[in-house]
C-alpha cells in the first residue's frame, strides 16, 4: 500500500483493503436543519466526526481538527473516501460524484465566505442549499449503517431533543422580530 507524502492513497482499489470507518451517522432531516440553523457550524461537526472516524478506522495520522478548519481543501478526499466506502460494501447507484460534490461545497463555501454584502434571504437560501450538498454522501453513510428497524444509533432517542430543539429556536426567532 503506497501513500505520498500528503497522507492520501495513491491506489484507489487499496481502499478495499482497509477497514471501513464508522461514519457519523445521522438522519438526513437533522443534518439539513441542524446544519442551517447553525448556519453551517453543525456542517463543520460532521466534517471533523467523519474524518476522525477515518483516522481511528485507518490508523492514519491526519488531523481532523485541521481537515475541518480547511474543508474546503479537504472535501473532495472526505467525499471519496465516503464513496470508496459505499461501493466496497456494494452500494453503487449513486447519480452524484466526490467532485461534483465538492465543487458544490467549494463554490458555496467562497459565496458565504464574502457572503456581507448580499441580501440576507440569498445568504439563508445559500446556507440551506450548502447543507443539501451534505446529504448524499450522509445518504451513503445511512446506507451502510441503517439496520433493519430503519433508525440509525441513537435516532430514536434523539428525535425529542432533535424536535425540541427546532421549536425552541424558532421560538425565540419569532419572540425576537
Amino acid at each position: 500500500l503506497f501513500v505520498s507524502h500528503t497522507g492520501f492513497i495513491n491506489n484507489p482499489n487499496a481502499m478495499e483493503t482497509k477497514s471501513t470507518p464508522q461514519y457519523f451517522a445521522v438522519s438526513i432531516t437533522r443534518l439539513v436543519l441542524l446544519s442551517f440553523f447553525s448556519l453551517g457550524l453543525y456542517g463543520l461537526y460532521w466534517f471533523y466526526k467523519n474524518w476522525e472516524a477515518i483516522r481511528d478506522a485507518q490508523h492514519r495520522e491526519i488531523s481532523p481538527f485541521l481537515r475541518t478548519l480547511f474543508s474546503i481543501l479537504f472535501c473532495y478526499w472526505l467525499f471519496r473516501e465516503i464513496f470508496h466506502s459505499a461501493k466496497a460494501a456494494g452500494h453503487e447507484s449513486y447519480k452524484y460524484t466526490a467532485e461534483l460534490l465538492a465543487s458544490f461545497w467549494i463554490i458555496l463555501s467562497l459565496i458565504l465566505a464574502r457572503s456581507w454584502h448580499l441580501p440576507d434571504l440569498l445568504v439563508v437560501i445559500l446556507f440551506f442549499i450548502a447543507a443539501l450538498v451534505l446529504v448524499p454522501a450522509q445518504q451513503m453513510i445511512n446506507h451502510l449503517y441503517t439496520p433493519k428497524n430503519g433508525f440509525l444509533r441513537g435516532e430514536k432517542a434523539g428525535i425529542g431533543i432533535t424536535v425540541t430543539a427546532y421549536v425552541l429556536f424558532i421560538g425565540l426567532y419569532i419572540f425576537s422580530v
